[in-house]
């Protein structure tokens, strides 16, 4: 029943998430301006790797990732993602 919203930027490159009914489906972005609940920006990909499956902190030295939104969202977010034991 958690439905949330969000942008995702990697460089230049700029994604929106639907999390809803526990899908997440993602589309391109462009330039257009959409408003989000939560948004997550890092020079490359690489960077969502460290946080969102290797579970390291967003303040943890040496991570690229920033969030933006509330925080509580942001680490309920990442907490649904989980490498396959």
């Amino acid at each position: 029943g958690w439905e949330v919203t969000v942008r995702f930027e990697v460089g230049k490159d700029r994604f929106l998430g639907h999390l809803t009914g526990g899908e997440l489906r993602i589309e391109r972005m462009g330039d257009r301006e959409v408003a989000t609940d939560i948004a997550f920006r890092a020079p490359d990909a690489n960077a969502y790797l460290w946080v969102f499956y290797g579970k390291q902190p967003l303040d943890a030295p040496g991570i690229t990732l920033e969030a933006e939104g509330d925080p509580a969202l942001v680490t309920r977010f990442i907490g649904l993602f989980r490498l396959p034991e």
